[in-house]
């Protein structure tokens, strides 16, 4: 959903906000703290399946994110070594 929605730029949305163009909400606005909405978008960036081990709590999403970056780094090894992967 956030990855969808204009982000508020911050200003004076009661100065600068007008019918035709309104401000778009903020976080606060929305209800949501920032920590909820970064936990929120980590869970987004997820392939479904890994998004459904975290929800039947196989994984965290600390688990999911060290394995895609030991495969990040895995890669970059081999393409720096000149081993093809």
């Amino acid at each position: 959903m956030l990855k969808a929605t204009d982000r508020n730029n911050g200003g004076r949305p009661e100065k600068t906000s007008t019918k035709e163009e309104p401000v778009s909400p903020t976080l606060r606005d929305l209800g949501i703290d920032k920590k909820i909405s970064s936990l929120a978008q980590k869970i987004a960036d997820l392939p479904e399946e890994k998004v459904e081990a975290v929800a039947k709590r196989v994984h965290t999403i600390a688990d999911v994110q060290r394995e895609r970056l030991d495969n990040i780094c895995t890669v970059r090894h081999y393409a720096i070594r000149g081993m093809g992967g």
